[in-house]
């Protein structure tokens, strides 16, 4: 049974952005440190033949991963399989999932482990209010109607059972990946790390969220999460490249490519044209060989490849981190 993590009772206040800022910052720590301990030390690219999604992966793991991750088309830069077989790559496909799922199962349902009858009441406030738009007026009203529930307790009734439930669901989710990779030595001398300190982490992990949750539905200002979906442009303005070595690399990739197409492309060109030369010199430009050598070098003229910057635009491969949001009631876009 994993250790539980105490809370402190919430304030009557409502907390600061800085607050809510930092412990965003050490909830992307926190998974960050999860998905590289113990899912970001064995190296799969070591000239050795690796099948990981034939590994007995489950049909929900795949669905999670799906929502949040893409192949690169560029060969040798980002197909399904270098997904699980790159290191960097398979660290932040698994922490997009772990996102995903936080998201899902603890962010977006009305209140994290309440009970029955407080899921009910929190249900019946939202059909009360179908059809009209979001404001912070339903907001405020959600959030003392949290309050009254928790009362002077720092979290809900079921959150310590809900969070060993989500716990349990997840692990069991990452067991086909982590048998695999456990069943292997990593890289560097690095020792195995434990099953039952991944649990742990991973428990931790969920519990911090959740109370994170909790917090959120007591604020009467209204949070939005945002998820980059793979195939997202890329704007720098609302999205932060986490590792830009794949990038670069599927950018060569692209590069070389358009060289290769280039070079095709003149060798082509100048055997046509000096085809064309041949039957000119020897007075045939306006017979049936010549014609036909012109129209071909004209056709050929038509597939010239197309710059690199006009086919192609930085996108998004793996969502690993939402855009999360903080609005607040007589303020500005810009004071968000």
């Amino acid at each position: 049974q994993p250790l539980r993590i105490s809370y402190k009772p919430h304030p009557l206040e409502d907390r600061s952005d800085a607050w809510y800022t930092e412990m965003f910052r050490r909830l992307f720590r926190q998974t960050d440190k999860f998905a590289t301990r113990y899912f970001g030390v064995h190296d799969l690219d070591a000239g050795e033949f690796f099948e990981p999604w034939a590994a007995g992966m489950t049909g929900e793991f795949i669905t999670w991963a799906e929502q949040v991750a893409e192949s690169d088309p560029n060969l040798g830069t980002g197909s399904w399989d270098d997904l699980l077989r790159d290191t960097m790559q398979r660290k932040w496909l698994v922490m997009g999932i772990l996102m995903k799922i936080v998201r899902v199962k603890i962010f977006d349902v009305d209140l994290f482990g309440a009970g029955k009858e407080q899921a009910e009441l929190l249900h019946g406030l939202s059909r009360a209010f179908v059809g009209r738009e979001e404001g912070f007026g339903r907001q405020a009203l959600r959030a003392e109607t949290v309050r009254t529930i928790i009362g002077r307790n720092s979290v809900t009734e079921n959150f310590y059972s809900s969070v060993t439930t989500l716990t349990a669901q997840i692990s069991l989710l990452l067991k086909p990946l982590t048998d695999y990779l456990y069943g292997m030595q990593p890289r560097f001398g690095i020792p195995l790390p434990k099953i039952e300190d991944q649990y742990q982490a991973l428990h931790n992990l969920v519990s911090t969220a959740a109370y994170l949750s909790l917090c959120i539905k007591l604020s009467p200002t209204i949070f939005t999460f945002n998820d980059v979906s793979p195939g997202t442009f890329y704007d720098e303005t609302d999205h932060y490249s986490l590792e830009n070595r794949l990038y670069l690399d599927s950018q060569e990739a692209v590069l070389t490519d358009h060289r290769l197409q280039l070079e095709i492309f003149h060798d082509r060109r100048a055997h046509l044209n000096a085809a064309l030369d041949t039957l000119i010199k020897a007075g045939k430009r306006d017979t049936r060989a010549g014609i036909k050598a012109d129209a071909a070098l004209a056709a050929h003229e038509t597939k010239v490849p197309t710059p690199v910057d006009r086919d192609y635009r930085a996108m998004c491969k793996i969502g690993v981190w939402p855009v999360v949001t903080r609005y607040k009631p007589g303020q500005d876009e810009d004071d968000e």
